[in-house]
């Protein structure tokens, strides 16, 4: 797993049951289509600071983040803004709800790091929550 820096550490310390958050690349859109198009969660990958060169380049809506384990079964992903381009900032958390059009299931590999048996992010609209320059959207 990556490591975070002091201050990082103490912003994921409120409401989860996993103290640890894994950083992460969002690739934002509908994985329906190649090119990450419209609303959702395209990709979800491990993010690799040492070699940040691995991950593929196909879509516009990129984000790095963070994702964690929210209570037993939930799972929380974290953006921070001052990373995000202001066009997919606008886009997928403008109006204070991230929307998925799609489901998308989370890697094997991702939920074994996270110690949970799986998870699926629902089509839906979920609230946006600021603190600390970052952005949180929880997933039930």
């Amino acid at each position: 797993m990556g490591h975070l820096t002091d201050f990082e550490k103490g912003v994921f310390e409120k409401n989860a049951t996993l103290k640890v958050a894994i950083p992460d690349k969002v690739d934002l859109g509908n994985p329906r289509y190649k090119d990450c198009r419209y609303l959702g969660i395209c990709r979800i990958n491990y993010y690799n600071s040492a070699s940040p060169s691995l991950m593929p380049s196909c879509c516009p809506n990129r984000a790095r983040g963070f994702i964690r384990r929210w209570e037993e079964t939930g799972v929380e992903l974290i953006f921070p803004k001052e990373n995000m381009a202001p066009a997919t900032l606008e886009r997928h958390f403008g109006s204070g709800w991230f929307t998925i059009m799609d489901a998308y299931e989370l890697s094997a590999d991702m939920s074994q790091r996270l110690g949970i048996a799986g998870f699926t992010f629902e089509p839906g609209r979920y609230p946006v929550q600021e603190e600390g320059g970052k952005l949180h959207v929880v997933f039930r």
